[in-house]
């Protein structure tokens, strides 16, 4: 895993076609964990998914292979 720090509107770019930005940094507050909005340019050809909706599909297939 490559880790990298990025702050407000610095981005990280993927090959030539893929950029991610950091759009906003919203600390905890009220019970909630800190979060990072994050924007992302890329041709639509691309399959760009939130991990956990990944695993979920990814669970529905295993599940209709069975």
């Amino acid at each position: 895993m490559l880790v990298l720090e990025r702050y407000e509107k610095q981005g990280i770019r993927i090959d030539d076609d893929a950029l991610f930005t950091v759009l906003e940094i919203k600390p905890a507050s009220g019970g909630r964990p800190a979060s990072v909005r994050i924007g992302i340019v890329a041709p639509q050809s691309k399959r760009i998914m939130r991990e956990e909706a990944w695993n979920q599909e990814l669970a529905e297939k295993a599940d209709a292979a069975d």
